[in-house]
C-alpha cells in the first residue's frame, strides 16, 4: 500500500524486488494486491534467486529492510552489510544489536516507524 501512495511521488524508474522463498498462497496473495494497488510494473515477486549475491550486484540500488516488529539480530541485515556500496533503508528494529556494524558501514538510513521508512526511501530514491 506505501508503494502505491509513493508511486506518484517517485521521480525515477523504480523496481522493487520481492526475493526470498515464498509459498503458492502467499504468492497468490502479494500477486493479488500487486495488481489490485496497479503496481504490476513496479513490483516483482521473484521467490527464490538461486546466485542472490549476483542478482543484488547487478540489480539492486537500494536494500530495505522494513521489519519493525522482530526479536534478535536481523541475518538480512547482516547479509546486506556485506554490499558495502549499496544503500541500506533498515527499521530501527532491523539494526538492534549490530548498531556497531552498521557504524562502519557508511551507507544505512535507519527509519522509526514505516511513514518514516517511507519518507527516508522516497529521499534516497529521489536524491539517488
Amino acid at each position: 500500500r506505501i508503494l502505491s501512495l509513493l508511486r506518484k511521488h517517485i521521480m525515477k524508474p523504480v523496481i522493487l524486488y520481492i526475493i526470498g522463498p515464498v509459498d503458492v498462497r502467499t504468492k497468490h496473495v502479494l500477486e493479488r494486491l500487486i495488481t489490485n494497488y496497479g503496481l504490476k510494473e513496479v513490483v516483482k515477486v521473484l521467490g527464490y534467486v538461486k546466485d542472490l549475491d549476483n542478482f543484488i550486484c547487478e540489480n539492486a540500488n537500494i536494500l530495505l529492510a522494513p521489519m519493525f516488529t522482530m526479536s534478535g539480530v536481523s541475518t538480512k541485515m547482516l547479509y546486506y552489510l556485506r554490499f558495502r556500496e549499496k544503500t541500506i533503508i533498515a527499521s530501527r528494529e532491523a539494526v538492534e544489536g549490530i548498531e556497531h556494524l552498521v557504524a562502519t558501514h557508511g551507507k544505512v538510513v535507519i527509519a522509526e516507524n514505516p511513514k518514516d521508512f517511507a519518507k527516508k526511501l522516497l529521499e534516497v530514491v529521489n536524491n539517488a
